[in-house]
């Protein structure tokens, strides 16, 4: 599907217009990614666009690491002194840093959580209450705020959301579709630390990993894009050691969000692999359990039906699904703990799954099209 591209033309005088032009179409790609093929720079005059902003441009588009064309009826060649290079840099810098907070304005949420949410989360009937020395890992897609990804704004949600996250009090938590303005929001309304969040809120990768810096000390972090995928913002695989500060106990939490298998069952079959192999390698060298969290787009057998995603099965050949192990299984009422689901938390190592639960009551229904998932362990 092609769009008829933006065009940058060089008829306005200021810099500063032609910046926010730039940084208008930056946003306008970054919410129709996956229609707008290419970006087209028609420039008909290269005396009335500065050199500093023709740069900014090519610097908006690499960020994106989206193709693009240039039109020219003049083959003048743009030089860059050492005075317009820094400049150019300074401002590329700041706009960009200052792009990832400008879209997220203090708004009125209309999904907020109930101001009692605690008692909401509690109404669940679980039959282990977290102790100390359980430990909650939790998984939550929190649907993008991109158009391009048939999210709604983050703006309206925010509250709500991040309510949840800090009254739950999971100590280690994946997340799957985030954004920057997700990024925002969650690194000023709640407590939590994001695994490399220099990187997470620059380039805005929608996989992230947050945790509690009071109950947790991070020993070792990564990313790793699958090699299979077509979007690596999404299909990596964000991953943490940590250790349980109130008894020294280590283990691994894996976050990733596969591919829709549709009707290509390849794609997400060779992330299935990629994953089990690099889970296997952190769980023999940190000599530690280790949970693997998300989205993975693979639905399990229900009491309905006898059918099961196949990726599904390939990865229960070797981890084990909490859901099936917990001692403990409770749910909402729009979302029986039986029905069948894409979003899973599995295991591989010696832990006892205490609890398994699927928040779907209403309070959390219009937050995102999924509901966030938590286990109790103990180790």
């Amino acid at each position: 599907c092609s769009l008829p591209p933006p065009y940058l033309q060089a008829n306005r005088d200021d810099k500063a217009s032609q910046i926010s032009d730039l940084l208008l179409y930056a946003k306008q790609y970054n919410r129709l990614a996956p229609l707008i093929t290419h970006y087209e720079l028609r420039i008909t005059n290269y005396n009335r666009l500065c050199p500093e902003i023709l740069h900014f441009a090519f610097c908006i588009l690499h960020f994106y690491k989206l193709p693009f064309i240039i039109h020219t009826q003049k083959t003048n060649t743009i030089l860059m002194n050492k005075k317009t290079l820094k400049l150019t840099v300074i401002i590329t810098v700041i706009l960009l840093i200052f792009s990832q907070y400008s879209d997220f304005v203090t708004e009125k949420n209309r999904y907020s959580a109930s101001t009692e949410l605690l008692t909401v989360i509690n109404n669940i009937k679980i039959t282990n209450p977290k102790s100390q020395e359980h430990i909650r890992i939790m998984s939550y897609n929190l649907l993008a705020d991109s158009l391009g990804f048939e999210g709604t704004d983050a703006k309206i949600r925010a509250d709500g959301v991040c309510n949840l996250l800090n009254e739950l009090g999971a100590d280690v938590i994946g997340l799957q579709e985030t954004s920057r303005n997700w990024h925002t929001c969650i690194d000023e309304k709640t407590n939590y630390s994001f695994i490399s969040p220099l990187r997470t809120k620059l380039f805005g990768t929608m996989t992230s990993v947050i945790y509690n810096e009071n109950t947790l000390t991070l020993l070792k972090s990564g990313e790793k894009v699958f090699n299979y995928g077509y979007d690596s913002r999404l299909r990596r695989m964000v991953w943490g050691i940590f250790k349980y500060n109130e008894n020294g106990k280590v283990f691994a939490v894996i976050n990733t969000h596969f591919s829709l298998s549709n009707n290509n069952i390849t794609t997400p079959m060779n992330q299935a692999a990629e994953l089990l192999a690099f889970g296997e390698k952190l769980r023999e060298e940190y000599n530690c359990p280790v949970f693997f969290i998300g989205d993975f787009n693979a639905r399990e057998r229900n009491r309905n039906t006898n059918i099961s995603s196949s990726v599904y099965e390939t990865l229960c050949t070797t981890l084990n699904d909490t859901k099936t192990d917990a001692q403990c299984v409770a749910s909402g009422v729009n979302q029986s703990i039986y029905a069948s689901s894409n979003d899973h938390i599995f295991v591989k190592g010696n832990a006892e799954i205490k609890n398994y639960v699927i928040l779907s009551q209403n309070e959390f229904t219009n937050l995102s099209d999924h509901y966030p998932i938590f286990v109790d362990i103990v180790m």
